[in-house]
């Protein structure tokens, strides 16, 4: 059994639906911008993280909210992302953060990574699988890259705030299993941390639209720890990705032990340090080249081949830290047994 502990600290294509051709849609009425929860039901910093924001940048180097790096040139939403795509398998719903109508929907799209994709599949329906909801007033939510077979609502469906909208996939125009919220005010987006159209300033937090506890749960971490774990070999980070070794445990037999670990959203200088240690005086200490400029990903691994008569019996301790100039910003410890 293995134990996981943590210490210390897309471009798209909108889904569009005529009111006049469908007989069933008729706009809502709202006056004011929608006070938005949580689209998705996880726990960001724990089983979800936020991986990019909207780009604030004036030009072809993105900017978050809070001028940091977590997004890429004219990115418009908000991406909420699951480990890898294992975690997909827990069927994460998608929940609608606001009331309003579903104004379109769109599912069918396989669930599979952009490069097993054919660019043409992809033309026009970079979203995925998605739903748009009317909130009034020229407000609307769009909700990209769902799980095929998944969405649970129909267009002219009225929906009140946390209603259940399909599941989280790898549908459409995407690298890793997540939800893309994007929030759009007469077609223009709108940033949800500011409540405000990105303009090409960042650093000026003006009115968010995030309710309270939404708010405090999306706080702004500029890096985080998002995959540890083992494997009996060397690892990439496409393995990381697919989840290749998620259901990893070793034995005595096994032929390596290798710890790994991937941190999202690095900045200039982070490095991540990994150590495991085991019966016997078993110790790994290994600290991976520091990011030489800021990273959406970064990842490192480290271990050693079995030893003659195979792994001792009893505990292990891996762990991974972030390392910034010194001190440790983050770090997750995982703990197994050898019997």
């Amino acid at each position: 059994m293995i134990h996981l502990t943590r210490t210390g600290v897309l471009a798209f294509a909108a889904l569009t639906a005529s009111a006049a051709s469908s007989g069933v849609y008729a706009e809502p009425v709202a006056a004011d911008p929608p006070t938005l929860s949580l689209p998705i039901d996880c726990t960001p910093g724990t089983d979800c993280v936020i991986q990019q924001y909207v780009d604030h940048g004036s030009g072809p180097d993105a900017q978050d909210y809070r001028c940091g790096s977590q997004s890429y040139n004219n990115h418009t939403g908000t991406d909420i992302r699951l480990p890898d795509f294992t975690a997909m398998g827990r069927g994460i719903d998608v929940l609608a953060a606001a009331p309003g109508l579903v104004a379109a929907v769109r599912d069918g799209m396989p669930d599979a990574f952009r490069e097993d994709m054919p660019e043409s599949a992809l033309e026009g329906r970079g979203c995925g699988n998605g739903v748009l909801l009317d909130h009034g007033a020229g407000w609307q939510t769009q909700y990209c890259h769902l799980k095929q077979g998944s969405i649970s609502v129909g267009q002219g469906d009225r929906l009140d705030t946390g209603a259940k909208i399909g599941l989280v996939g790898l549908s459409g125009n995407t690298d890793f299993v997540h939800l893309e919220f994007v929030l759009r005010h007469k077609g223009q987006v709108i940033d949800p941390f500011t409540g405000s159209a990105p303009d090409g300033v960042c650093g000026i937090e003006t009115a968010s639209l995030w309710a309270p506890a939404a708010r405090n749960q999306l706080a702004y971490r500029d890096t985080l720890i998002l995959n540890i774990g083992l494997a009996d070999g060397p690892v990439t980070g496409d393995d990381v990705e697919r989840g290749s070794y998620a259901a990893f445990e070793p034995t005595s037999d096994s032929p390596a032990l290798v710890l790994y670990g991937r941190m999202i959203n690095a900045q200039t200088a982070d490095a991540l340090h990994l150590t495991l240690k085991g019966p016997d005086g078993l110790e790994v200490d290994r600290t991976a080249d520091a990011a030489p400029n800021p990273q959406a990903q970064r990842f490192a691994f480290a271990g050693k081949r079995r030893p003659a008569g195979g792994w001792p019996a009893g505990a292990y301790q891996g762990s991974v830290r972030v390392i910034r100039n010194g001190d440790t910003v983050d770090a997750k410890v995982l703990s197994f047994t050898i019997r």
